[in-house]
């Protein structure tokens, strides 16, 4: 019972242990590589908690660190460094 008291808890507080979160539509990926370089572009930064893409999808979800954030400009620096568009 314990534990799935705790694992209850953790579920609820789940959506509140990172800042704010964005998503951003990426360009040019092909391949579970791209998501590879895209998030280890972003992971570098010290604004960012996690950075998850989806080639598939074309995305980019960032979670930021709590009271941190990066402007869209910023984000599509970052994007267009690591070789791929941010639309």
């Amino acid at each position: 019972m314990k534990k799935l008291l705790m694992t209850a808890l953790f579920l609820l507080l789940q959506p509140f242990a990172f800042g704010a979160g964005t998503d951003v539509s990426v360009k040019g990926m092909t391949c579970s590589n791209c998501e590879h370089i895209v998030e280890g572009k972003f992971q570098s930064q010290p604004e960012i908690a996690s950075a998850k893409a989806d080639y598939k999808k074309g995305t980019l979800h960032l979670e930021f660190k709590d009271g941190k954030k990066l402007s869209k400009e910023q984000i599509s620096t970052l994007v267009s460094e690591a070789g791929y568009t941010a639309k």
